[in-house]
């Protein structure tokens, strides 16, 4: 009767975690980065950026204001500036798929004051907004002007 007990028990209580868990977005790091014209909101999973230097996957979320969203998952080139769907999920409010929309894998320009430019701005920072720290650079060049004058007495 005990070993009964516990068997449905755990069986409840896995039920619980699984309902407990169903939606779209309960390990994320949502961070909201916009919204447009047209009252949808714009999201990026800062936990989910995959970067280098030459290109990029990431998460990003856009919510009307009814709650229904699509996530999906974006490439990023960094050279082009160029970016293309890998996955497209629409949810409805509830938390729950309503489609996956095919995609084409085909490249697309970022264009200039769109969401996805402000996407691949916080991925890499135009560089006349790139910051140096100064006290950290002229440190450097000091050593390096050490390393150089070390060089040259040891040559003559």
């Amino acid at each position: 009767m005990k070993d009964m007990k516990k068997t449905l028990l755990a069986g409840l209580a896995a039920a619980v975690i699984c309902t407990c868990n169903v939606g779209n977005a309960d390990a994320v790091n949502w961070q909201q980065f916009g919204s447009d014209s047209a009252g949808v909101s714009w999201f990026i999973d800062v936990d989910s950026v995959q970067r280098n230097d030459n290109s990029a996957t990431i998460d990003v979320k856009a919510q009307d204001s009814e709650g229904f969203h699509f996530i999906a998952t974006e490439e990023f080139n960094r050279k082009d500036k160029t970016i293309r769907d890998v996955k497209v999920t629409l949810y409805n409010p509830q938390g729950y798929v309503e489609a996956e929309d095919p995609v084409d894998n085909v490249y697309r320009p970022v264009n200039a004051g769109s969401p996805s430019e402000a996407v691949y701005y916080y991925l890499w920072a135009p560089e006349e907004n790139a910051t140096v720290d100064q006290a950290k650079a002229t440190k450097v060049d000091k050593k390096a002007d050490k390393k150089a004058k070390k060089e040259e007495k040891k040559k003559k």
